[in-house]
């Protein structure tokens, strides 16, 4: 009797000890949030980053691991995810993983994180401010500063990443950006850990399999793809194309409704990724409600220059100066080659003549 109520003792010890084993390692598995932070940085992406930190914590998570892969952004969108890095610095352990490249504004949401992962071939550095203002260069030098300071790292080094005038031996020269590889960012702090992929990362920091992927927004990924130059000047050029087709063949509003689709999409996406504000889009429908009104009164000649004067300012301030000038004259270039095909093919084809005028005459007869 004595050796049974010994052993119900035991057993009952061992399974005390197994729930509180168990219990503390289900308590602790809370769980890894990937949020992904690619192309440029703009209003969009920092109103995702500061969603996703919510979904996280609502998600009962522990770890954040911010994925970058980063080109230019805008200062205030910048300093924007720098601030909820770190109000959220206490609530999660924070990592930045990067794949490739983090330049410009990423670097200072690498810098904001605890620590920071890259992959043997990724890249951290060229943050230069690209403005004429020079309060902001020197607002944005303080902060990259300060806020590497802040995590145990050089500050000079975060420095000579946006400055030119900078220099540190055997590392930099006056004249050039700092750009480190992930072995020369090992070596001066600015990497904490060189890994293949992010599973390896993932598996190095976490050992649960509460493992969640943030999933990008409509915004986010129209972001994504205008803030791609390529993408958005074919946008711009087929929606300059199909708006003067309209104009001349008359394709009962499906082709100009594609053209404006396309410069819409283009100017949004502008906005969402923080090339350009909204007036710009404004501006653009200005010039081009002006440049139709002019075929109405034609002997109000500066009514057209007017509205070309307002399409051609739109499309200069819709992306940074340099790629504004680049936009602007692919578009001119575009609109002459247009009107010539059009003037010199279309309007004198006997084909396309017959078409649109048999297209005309059945809607006549509907």
């Amino acid at each position: 009797m004595k050796k049974r109520t010994l052993l119900n003792l035991f057993n009952i010890f061992l399974f005390l000890i197994f729930f509180i084993i168990n219990h503390k390692a289900v308590a602790s598995d809370k769980g890894v949030y990937i949020i992904p932070i690619k192309g440029e940085i703009g209003p969009a992406v920092s109103a995702f980053v500061s969603n996703q930190f919510k979904t996280a914590k609502d998600l009962n998570c522990e770890i954040v691991i911010l994925d970058l892969d980063t080109s230019k952004g805008r200062l205030k969108d910048a300093i924007k995810i720098q601030e909820i890095i770190i109000n959220n610095r206490k609530s999660f352990k924070i990592y930045s993983y990067i794949k490739s490249k983090t330049e410009s504004a990423g670097v200072i949401i690498a810098l904001s994180s605890h620590k920071i992962y890259m992959a043997k071939d990724a890249t951290i550095g060229n943050a230069f401010l690209l403005s004429t203002n020079n309060y902001n260069i020197s607002l944005w030098n303080s902060i990259l500063k300060n806020q590497a300071e802040s995590t145990g790292r050089k500050g000079d080094i975060a420095l000579s990443m946006a400055d030119y005038s900078t220099s540190i031996p055997n590392l930099k020269i006056k004249g050039e950006l700092l750009n480190l590889s992930a072995k020369k960012a090992k070596e001066f702090g600015y990497c904490d850990g060189v890994v293949n992929n992010m599973d390896e990362l993932i598996n190095s920091v976490y050992r649960g399999k509460r493992i969640f992927y943030a999933q990008k927004d409509i915004k986010v990924k129209l972001s994504e793809i205008i803030s791609n130059p390529y993408y958005a000047m074919l946008l711009l050029l087929f929606g300059i194309t199909f708006v003067l087709l309209e104009s001349s063949i008359k394709s009962y509003k499906i082709l100009g409704t594609l053209g404006v689709l396309g410069i819409s999409i283009y100017f949004t996406g502008s906005i969402l990724s923080g090339n350009t504000v909204w007036w710009t889009f404004v501006l653009f429908i200005a010039g081009f409600i002006l440049l139709s009104v002019k075929n109405y009164y034609k002997k109000y000649k500066f009514i057209g220059t007017f509205g070309f004067v307002c399409l051609c300012t739109s499309i200069l301030f819709s992306r940074d100066l340099r790629q504004g000038i680049i936009f602007l004259s692919a578009s001119i270039l575009v609109y002459i080659i247009d009107s010539y095909i059009i003037i010199k093919y279309i309007n004198e084809s006997e084909l396309l003549t017959n078409i649109i005028f048999k297209l005309r005459r059945k809607k006549l007869i509907n």
